[in-house]
């Protein structure tokens, strides 16, 4: 049932979620998402950004969301890491771009950067941990 509050010139309102980003410049060499144990998957939801670059060790860690066909506010999250050595900086603009662009209102056709990038996506390991989501996604999800 749509309620007044929902409805804006004709838009259905949905909440969004505020990108987070962080940036580390040295060390994160040992980070894997592999090794993280059960408690720290939990807090992944409330305690990680959206994407991390670690440029130094050329990794980019991101979260996805998968929403539920039911109620599109509610799905299975995502954490996934590419190790993309020399190339972690352009996956992370991409990345970062793609978040910014599904958490917008847009008057015009969005930029999607990753679309032009997909030999470079398609030709990366990413590895992949799954994690439970307590909050509404909001906006539109999943960058693959």
């Amino acid at each position: 049932m749509i309620n007044n509050e929902q409805l804006s010139e004709g838009r259905l309102l949905s909440p969004q979620k505020k990108g987070s980003v962080a940036i580390i410049y040295h060390g994160g060499r040992q980070f894997n998402i592999k090794k993280l144990n059960s408690s720290e998957i939990e807090d992944i939801e409330n305690e990680y950004p959206d994407i991390m670059l670690f440029l130094e060790a050329g990794k980019v860690i991101f979260k996805d969301y998968i929403l539920d066909e039911e109620d599109p506010l509610f799905g299975k999250g995502s954490l996934n890491q590419i190790n993309c050595e020399d190339t972690a900086l352009l996956v992370f603009t991409s990345l970062l771009i793609d978040i910014l662009v599904k958490r917008s209102e847009h008057i015009e056709p969005p930029l999607l950067f990753t679309d032009y990038l997909y030999d470079l996506f398609s030709n990366q390991e990413i590895e992949t941990i799954y994690f439970d989501i307590t909050q509404p996604i909001g906006g539109s999800s999943s960058f693959f």
